[in-house]
């Protein structure tokens, strides 16, 4: 009989000792995960998302929306779908469709094709710094929206979960639809995001993607922001939706396009033609035509090469261009031709070795991180930094990878690394 006891309280015991452990290794791994996991929606959450909506195409019915919206919501979740048709016909693509959501479920598919539908009350929302607005990739979204709200300036309190998504997973390609899977386990279906948005009626499967396209983006957001926050990271993101909200982002002429303008052509002046390109691209958004129909590049090149010495030159030269006349000219009136400085001779070879260790730097500081490349730095950047400072010596121009959150992040690192490269003393900045 005591054996029997003795193997009974054994058995007991093996099974008390088991659970305790199982609970300790679950307890472990919850702790761990607080700190180190990817965000993940809770299930509950997932299952009680709200998809109905509303279609607004009036006036009064937008007003009532936003009115709900002012007066409930704080997290305002927005998308837009567009159509680009004819790149050689306009400069913007055609704003077909405005999706907005909210955590309590106020959603809409709001149509801005719809004749004489007034925008404001929904502008006034976007410029409100109580409500945070919420999108996936902005730049294009805030783009069109600022031509029906106003200047993208004054718009306030703007978040980007692709933004965060850099920050967050250390891989660059974060489309909305992996994010989705990553924190619902839910796989959307995007066969209608090519379709034709500006056709209407718009079918129930477009209907359904774009509602889909902003529900799970306003449950989303709060989670990766705590994330973010936890990591401190946070600030990472800050800096670069700051650049959205700025009009010169938008109407800069990109690196990528001005190498087009100036390949297999003879440049005179590579400052000048950068001004005429940017005075170029401004005229064709004011005007939504694309920039080669406002001046083609053989002619900008031409001109930035030979200026005209006044408007009545510039008028006899580029007639088709007379009513951006003082637009051209006060460009080339206030500009000074400054000749090339000559440097000394590029060693390739230390160039290249130095290109690399900066480059494996910034890739390990990514992994570290656990950001992605793309949000620290662009390969051009590390070009630029590398040849300043085997003609300069030091590192104190505004380069993106030396000023802001990078520079606390890698200025210290990439000083140090310069200096033991360099085949000269140097103060490395």
């Amino acid at each position: 009989m005591q054996k029997i006891l003795i193997k009974t309280f054994t058995s007991i015991l093996k099974v008390i000792l088991m659970k305790v452990c199982k609970f300790v290794v679950l307890f472990l791994l919850v702790c761990v995960n607080s700190f180190a996991a990817l965000p993940v929606l809770d299930p509950s959450i997932v299952a009680g998302i709200n998809e109905s909506y509303v279609y607004i195409d009036t006036t009064a019915e937008l007003k009532r929306f936003c009115k709900k919206l002012k007066e409930e919501s704080e997290i305002i979740a927005v998308d837009t779908e567009f159509v680009r048709y004819n790149k050689d016909s306009y400069y913007f693509p055609v704003l077909c469709l405005i999706q907005i959501a909210t955590p309590e479920g106020h959603n809409a598919l709001i149509d801005p094709l719809a004749r004489g539908l007034d925008f404001s009350a929904l502008a006034d929302i976007f410029c409100d710094a109580s409500k945070t607005k919420v999108f996936h990739a902005a730049k294009t979204d805030l783009e069109l929206l600022s031509r029906l709200f106003g200047p993208v300036d004054s718009f306030a309190n703007i978040w980007d979960t692709q933004m965060m998504a850099l920050a967050s997973y250390g891989e660059n390609d974060i489309s909305y639809k992996k994010l989705v899977k990553q924190t619902t386990g839910l796989e959307l279906d995007k066969s209608s995001q090519r379709s034709n948005w500006r056709q209407r009626p718009l079918t129930d499967d477009q209907r359904r993607y774009a509602i889909h396209d902003v529900t799970y983006l306003a449950h989303i957001y709060p989670l990766m922001r705590e994330y973010l926050e936890k990591q401190g990271k946070l600030c990472f993101v800050e800096a670069e939706i700051a650049a959205l909200r700025d009009s010169a982002t938008y109407e800069r002429v990109s690196n990528k396009t001005f190498g087009k303008l100036c390949k297999d052509r003879e440049i005179a002046d590579y400052d000048l033609l950068r001004k005429l390109a940017l005075v170029r691209n401004l005229i064709a958004r004011r005007n939504d035509l694309p920039p080669h129909r406002i001046i083609c590049d053989d002619r900008l090149v031409a001109m930035s090469c030979s200026p005209p010495i006044n408007r009545k030159d510039f008028i006899s030269r580029f007639r088709w261009l007379t009513y951006a006349t003082d637009d051209f000219m006060s460009v080339i009136e206030k500009h000074t031709f400054v000749p090339p400085v000559s440097s000394p001779e590029l060693d390739m070879g230390v160039y290249r070795t130095m290109v690399s260790a900066v480059k494996n730097l910034l890739n390990k500081t990514c992994k570290d991180e656990e950001i992605a490349p793309m949000l620290l730095f662009r390969a051009c950047e590390v070009d630029v930094l590398v040849r300043e400072f085997l003609s300069t010596g030091n590192l104190l121009s505004p380069s993106p990878l030396m000023t802001g959150w990078r520079e606390g992040l890698i200025g210290a690192d990439l000083r140090s690394l310069c200096r033991s490269l360099s085949p000269s003393p140097c103060t490395a900045g």
